[in-house]
């Protein structure tokens, strides 16, 4: 503290008073510890008396950018943010090499929408498969009225259609309505599309009321699990690293022990690290400030 006030004084142009405020310390240190300034107190009088111009270096900036997504899916624009799920991006785009059809299927909150969006999506756009830089790509999120946003999309001739949550295409109550979909998704993909879809592990098994996709989807379906604890870590430190923030280690472990194998956690974790850098200490993420938010 008093290294900060010298400091703080010899930035407002009062060097006398910095050298003023160095005595007062080495005063109460003496009278009331018996001891004499340390090294870093008597630093910062040296350089205070050669006038250093690294005293006059200014702060870092505060970070003012959140690099965390909170319970809101990941999307292409956030591809930057989005790690530690390399080796799953990895084998949808594997599947998408040799099937037409690919299902990522999961249970709820383990990222499945996240990693077609800002993984497999953005992969697809850098090449990740020889052309795919060049393919275009339609995402579509059917809601109520899945035939008619279905029926549009395919209208576009993609080369690639991910749908996202592929939940909603069963939505429907109409039987025919459903039948209307797979057929349409089946013409699409026998003229070339590929299909990537997401759905709920509970209901993969209605995957079947999609006439003609299962079969297809067989090999090509990805199980999303929880994250490994080097994901967990990759998942906390190289966001904020990539904004410049700094992450203590201590807050690391705290993560991986309370995520750990919670197949439903990462939108907690997401949320409570949204609510840890809103607690941060300058750029600084603390397990103080993530057990203050709560923790997941």
């Amino acid at each position: 503290l008093w290294s900060a006030l010298i400091v703080a004084l010899y930035r407002a142009g009062r060097q006398a008073d910095a050298l003023d405020a160095y005595q007062r310390a080495r005063a109460i240190l003496g009278d009331e510890l018996g001891v004499d300034p340390g090294p870093e107190l008597r630093a910062v009088e040296a350089k205070v008396l050669a006038q250093d111009p690294s005293l006059l270096v200014s702060a870092p900036s505060p970070i003012r950018t959140c690099p965390w997504k909170g319970l809101a899916a990941y999307e292409p624009s956030d591809a930057d943010y989005f790690v530690g799920r390399d080796r799953i991006v990895d084998e949808v785009i594997a599947r998408l090499v040799d099937y037409s059809v690919v299902i990522v299927t999961g249970p709820s909150g383990v990222g499945k929408s996240s990693l077609v969006r800002a993984g497999v999506v953005p992969a697809l756009a850098s090449g990740a498969i020889i052309g795919s830089a060049d393919w275009r790509v339609e995402l579509i999120s059917p809601g109520s009225h899945p035939l008619g946003v279905v029926r549009s999309a395919v209208e576009d001739r993609p080369d690639l259609l991910v749908v996202d949550p592929g939940d909603d295409l069963l939505s429907v109550n109409s039987g025919s309505d459903i039948a209307a979909i797979a057929r349409a998704l089946r013409i699409a993909i026998a003229q070339g599309m590929r299909l990537v879809m997401t759905m709920r592990g509970d209901l993969f098994g209605r995957l079947s009321e999609l006439n003609g996709l299962a079969p297809r989807a067989g090999a090509g379906t990805v199980l999303l699990g929880v994250p490994r604890d080097e994901e967990l870590r990759q998942m906390v430190e190289l966001p904020a690293r990539h904004v410049g923030l700094e992450v203590e280690p201590a807050l690391v472990e705290a993560v991986i022990v309370d995520v750990g194998g919670r197949p439903a956690s990462l939108p907690l974790l997401s949320t409570a690290l949204v609510r840890t850098w809103q607690r941060r200490e300058g750029n600084r993420l603390t397990l103080s400030g993530y057990h203050a938010a709560g923790g997941t």
